[in-house]
């Protein structure tokens, strides 16, 4: 069974849509859970007030900015899993070295990369213990990770 990110299909499609329009990097943090060690559902695309850095290459936020991210997933029994961020004008989404350090060091499980090409665009999503890419997995949007967790168990 191969690694698996369920999510919302409108929250990427709203990412791949302000990828394609934008000619600098850009980045949105995931929030959600990691139900079992195949399978991480994001439940939320978070986006920047503003960048602290902003580049062709290269987005960051501004540490407040995470922290506070951070801090309201916790709240809420959910963590940051990962981030995404987009790659413009390449042809294919694939984890750099530089990305895959960088999910490791903010102790993310996932890091998905959006590719643009004009009007089209190309998704990934890595789990950071495997070489291949992870499965995407839609599903519908008034259910919530907590919800399908607490179902798979009663089922057992």
């Amino acid at each position: 069974m191969n690694n698996t990110v369920k999510l919302r299909k409108h929250q990427l499609d709203r990412f791949r849509k302000l990828s394609r329009e934008s000619r600098l990097e850009i980045q949105a943090y995931l929030v959600g859970e990691i139900v079992n060690p195949k399978l991480t559902v994001v439940e939320e695309f978070v986006y920047p007030p503003e960048y602290g850095l902003q580049t062709r290459y290269q987005a960051a936020w501004y540490r407040r900015d995470y922290e506070r991210v951070k801090h309201d997933a916790e709240e809420r029994g959910r963590r940051i899993v990962g981030s995404i961020h987009s790659h413009p004008d390449m042809d294919d989404a694939v984890l750099s070295p530089e990305d895959y350090e960088s999910c490791l060091a903010e102790g993310h499980r996932i890091c998905g990369i959006v590719t643009t090409d004009g009007c089209r665009s190309r998704m990934r999503f890595w789990v950071m213990d495997c070489a291949l890419p992870a499965d995407i997995v839609y599903y519908a949007k008034g259910k919530t990770a907590q919800a399908r967790s607490k179902g798979a168990r009663q089922r057992r």
